[in-house]
């Protein structure tokens, strides 16, 4: 399961305005999914959905599968496998933050 990928992701981006939510696709409901999530330990959102809704409006044939919005609703990327994707991408979001910072420490010292 990628609840932990997940949960790695929420952990380093929750105080920057970030957000997941979890959507189990499983007609069984909630007892069927209630053990891996409380085992994983999750903090962020976890919702389940028992007549595949979710997966009808995104067009998802796969899971997991993630969805990337904005703040204001909008998707921004488009519907992708998440797992090893996710922890490419978790890598990328990483990466690209540390060069930020870097560039601004320098920055700040060039202008003192």
């Amino acid at each position: 399961m990628d609840l932990p990928v997940w949960q790695r992701l929420y952990d380093e981006l929750k105080d920057q305005n970030f957000m997941v939510i979890a959507v189990a696709m499983d007609s069984r409901g909630v007892d069927a999914v209630r053990g891996p999530i409380t085992k994983a330990k999750t903090t962020y959102t976890s919702l389940v959905d028992r007549d595949h809704l979710v997966s009808d409006l995104y067009n998802m044939v796969n899971v997991p599968q993630a969805v990337w919005f904005d703040e204001a609703g909008r998707i921004v990327r488009p519907t992708e496998v998440s797992g090893f994707a996710l922890t490419l991408n978790l890598l990328k979001v990483r990466k690209t933050r540390e060069s930020v910072t870097k560039v601004n420490a320098s920055s700040a010292r060039r202008q003192s």
